[in-house]
Formats: structure tokens, sequence, C-alpha cells
């Protein structure tokens, strides 16, 4: 937001000869990076408990939720997922573009309308594999056209924050502490990271834009990884020490 405040500020005085107080530039500062950089993802108990419901209650709208843990994908992202965005015969996802409501540009005050666009980035542009239960769960519901939106059956979409209340009522329904639906997004990559995944092959998955991003949000060893580096060290000391 700093950025494009300087460029406005900027391009005003360039194009239209306005020139801003330059002391506003020095009272401009970005936020301090946050602290906790490890994101809060669903345990493995969890995680179970939502899939599992969710193969044995299984709707359209039910079945986003399964995605996203199963997929890594933005909740933009899975609400303009359609059913021609599905290769069966490969069994992958493409993901080329994203839903969104923004800030209506016209009279109206207060007013917004819902786009869909290209994803944030080109990297967001993606194919992303899916596991082969998924891919049946596909093939067991009834999509009666391809335009048809994967979370609602029908060639009508459902925006994310209608979305976003379909997900707070069912981890409301299931007993588990509300965490928000990029949630779902963090307890893939972990999971992911988990079982042993390369790091660059999670990161494409997921989109990101750089490699790094994914080192940070999460290559983040567990206590019990730590605790297990701990007595390596100390198994190797003792057993040096008694040679």
């Amino acid at each position: 937001m700093v950025t494009v405040f300087r460029s406005i500020l900027l391009f005003a005085e360039e194009q239209y000869a306005i020139k801003p107080d330059k002391s506003c530039f020095a009272k401009l500062s970005y936020p301090k990076e946050s602290r906790n950089k490890c994101p809060y993802v669903f345990s493995c108990d969890e995680q179970k408990i939502i899939q599992d419901y969710i193969t044995g209650h299984l709707t359209y709208k039910s079945l986003g939720i399964l995605f996203a843990l199963q997929t890594g994908v933005r909740i933009g992202e899975l609400c303009a997922l359609q059913y021609s965005d599905i290769d069966f015969s490969k069994k992958t996802i493409n993901i080329t573009k994203t839903l969104q409501r923004i800030p209506h540009t016209g009279q109206k005050i207060n007013s917004s309308r819902i786009i869909i666009s290209t994803p944030k980035s080109v990297s967001s542009i993606r194919v992303i594999p899916m596991a082969s239960g998924l891919v049946q769960i596909l093939k067991n519901l009834n999509y009666k056209s391809e335009k048809c939106y994967i979370i609602t059956g029908k060639e009508q979409y459902m925006e994310p924050r209608g979305y976003y209340h379909y997900y707070r009522k069912l981890l409301q329904e299931l007993q588990i502490n509300y965490a928000n639906f990029h949630t779902t997004r963090h307890t893939f990559a972990t999971r992911c990271i988990e079982s042993g995944a390369d790091c660059k092959t999670v990161s494409e998955i997921l989109g990101h834009a750089s490699v790094k991003t994914t080192l940070d949000l999460y290559m983040h060893p567990q206590l019990e990884q730590k605790r297990h580096c701990i007595e390596q060290m100390n198994d190797m000391l003792t057993g040096s020490s008694i040679a």
C-alpha cells in the first residue's frame, strides 16, 4: 500500500504538476514484520474429522473444503473453478482464474461487484495433480454441464464471502475451533512437507511466486523434530566421550 501511495504522489507531480509535501514521504513507514511466521494449520486429527464428515455427507458445497485441503487452492480460485477446468484423463486441475468482490467504481457509494479474472500472478496460473480419490468423488457427482461451478453444481457461482459463512458453520458443527479458510491451504502445504515433498514442488503446486515464500512459511521443524535433533547430538557426544 505504501509503495502504491508513493507511485500515486509521483504520478500526480509528473503528470499534473501537483507538488505534494516531500515530508510526507519521510512519515511513511512499512509495517513491522510479524514475529510469528509459522501459520496455523489443522492437526491431523482435525483434518481427518473434516474429511471423514465431508465424504460421508458429500454435496457440491462440502466438496469445496475437501478440494482445498487436498489441493491447496485459494478461496477465490476455488469459487471460480468450473467442471471444464478438470482434466480427468490427466487427473489434473487447471487454475487459470479467480473470483473476487471488488469496490465498484461507479457513482454508487459503498457498492461492490464480482469479477472473474486471471490470478494475482503469473505463477498462480498452474496445473495441480489430483489424488485418485478426489478424481473419483468428482466423477460420482452429477455435473450437467462443463460450465457448472465445482462448489455449486450449477452455472451460477458462489462468491467467497458466502462460502466463508458455510465453512464457518461446518467447523462449528464439527466442534473444531474456527480458523480462517486460508488455513486449508496452510494445512495442505504442511502435510506435503511432512510427507517428504520437496519445497520446489510444493511451491509450484501452491502457485507461489518464489520458493522463498514457501520456505519462510512452511519450513519450520516441529518440536519433536527438534527434540530428535538434540537427542542425536547428545548420543553422538556421549558415544565419542565413552570411546
